[in-house]
Order: structure tokens, then sequence, then C-alpha cells
């Protein structure tokens, strides 16, 4: 499995240009942007990832899976991943209990340890939300972390990739370990 990842503002950007362009469904062969689908190997890639954090994260881990209630694309990918949740919860040492979350709902939330963006979701809520809770923030949708809150996009197919923005994960208060650092400077 190869994974990819990019750091904002770094000399790695030319290096992976064929990941980005898999990962935004933008090719030579794609024409527009495609969405993303969700299935259990996405679902695994986020709770790797989650283990990656300083502070690691083991055990139940409690995963928003945030939608816009207003756009039937991101009811549809949320509606995908709590599908896949109840029957594949666990990997790498991570449980995911996961909850919808409508994007209008996150500022009542107290407690959540990650949270899994949809399609769809309004970037200015989310970062705000973001801001208060300082939780990693994951999404299948490469545009939310080039110009909103996430800090990573993922994609399990064609081939597996991570999409990594250290300055949305530095204004959330968000930390990864030195292990998925270096990942990034192997490249």
């Amino acid at each position: 499995m190869s994974i990819w990842f990019w750091q904002k503002g770094s000399r790695l950007v030319g290096m992976i240009v064929m990941p980005l362009a898999i990962l935004s469904g933008v090719g030579p062969a794609a024409g527009a942007e495609q969405q993303a689908v969700p299935d259990l190997q996405s679902l695994q890639i986020v709770a790797r990832v989650l283990g990656f954090q300083t502070k690691p994260v083991t055990g139940t881990v409690t995963l928003a899976v945030v939608f816009n209630p207003r756009d039937s694309r991101s009811v549809k990918e949320m509606t995908s991943f709590l599908s896949l949740i109840p029957t594949h919860t666990s990997a790498g040492g991570v449980t995911l209990q996961a909850r919808a979350a409508s994007q209008y709902d996150l500022a009542r939330f107290d407690h959540v340890d990650a949270v899994l963006s949809m399609e769809g979701v309004d970037s200015k809520l989310l970062q705000a939300a973001l801001l208060r809770l300082h939780v990693p923030c994951l999404t299948l949708n490469l545009s939310q972390i080039e110009h909103g809150a996430c800090m990573v996009a993922i994609r399990s197919a064609p081939t597996a990739g991570i999409v990594f923005n250290q300055a949305n994960a530095d204004a959330a208060g968000v930390h990864f370990a030195t292990a998925f650092r270096m990942m990034v400077q192997e490249l």
C-alpha cells in the first residue's frame, strides 16, 4: 500500500502530483471532480491516522461524522460511513464509535475525539468547532483541506493515499507524532 503525504508550502508538492490527482479525482482521464466513496479501507485509514497523534489515541474513540443536512451528497456520504462502522469498528488499536452530527450542531459538541467531515460541510462552521475542540479532522474530500479546516484527506482507491495540511493542524492545535512527520520527510 502506498501512502502519500503533502505539507502545504513544502517542496514535496511537486513530487506528488499524481497522488494529488488521484485524491482529487482529477486527472487526464477524469473531467470533473469525482465524489469519494466511503469503504472499509477508508475507515481503517481513519483509525490508523488517529493513532499517529502526539498523544496516541487507543481504545474507543468518539468520531463525529459531520454532514450538511441540506446537501444530498453529504447525507449520502454520512450514511455510507455509518453503515460501515457497526460491523467494522476497530483498526490499529482504535475502536471507532461514530455519531452523526449536523454541521449546525457542532457548536454544541462537548466531547469528541475526532471529526470526519463529509462533502458539502461549511468550512467556517467546521473551523470554529475545531478551534474549540482541538481534535483532528479527516475527510475524503481534498478541497476541505486545501480551502477548509480539515487536516487530513484520505483515499482508499485506486490506491491508498493521505494528504496532510500542517497549517490546518497547527491552527486547531492538533499535533501528530514524529513517526507521522518522518513519513512526510521520507518523500
